[in-house]
């Protein structure tokens, strides 16, 4: 007598119970498998932003030292740029910002007698925490 007959004879006509190996097929089980790694590894990457509220800022290349053009200095040059004396197009070499910001930030500066502190570019519409992070290193006031 094999399993089945077992389990037929055993529950003497109630239902016969239904295995998972019944219901799925080896792709069906090796996709379930995939969902469930792909949820845990989505929720390791929400632990770790949590844990670290810049995000993945730091572990990302960076890329403020690309070359700019065919001039043999890099931007790292140009760093730390003063956000009290620089230009619309010197802001604009900073990361997230753009012309927009650039302005801004101009504005601000004239409206307020410049920056007293790096942390004061946060008080420009559009420049928050996370955008403030990434600048500090790149600003200067002096």
């Amino acid at each position: 007598m094999n399993s089945r007959q077992t389990k037929n004879s055993r529950s003497s006509g109630k239902e016969e119970r239904i295995r998972v190996d019944d219901l799925l097929t080896k792709t069906d089980k090796r996709v379930v498998v995939f969902i469930a790694a792909a949820i845990v590894v989505g929720n390791i990457f929400l632990y770790l932003n949590a844990r670290n509220p810049g995000g993945f800022e730091g572990l990302l290349p960076d890329t403020t030292s690309v070359h700019k053009g065919s001039s043999d200095t890099t931007q790292d040059s140009k760093f730390p740029i003063n956000i009290n004396t620089a230009s619309k197009d010197e802001l604009t070499l900073l990361p997230r910002i753009g012309e927009v910001l650039a302005g801004r930030i101009i504005e601000y500066r004239k409206a307020h007698g410049g920056f007293r502190r790096k942390e004061d570019i946060t008080n420009v519409k559009g420049i928050g925490e996370k955008t403030y992070k990434i600048l500090k290193p790149l600003i200067t006031v002096d």
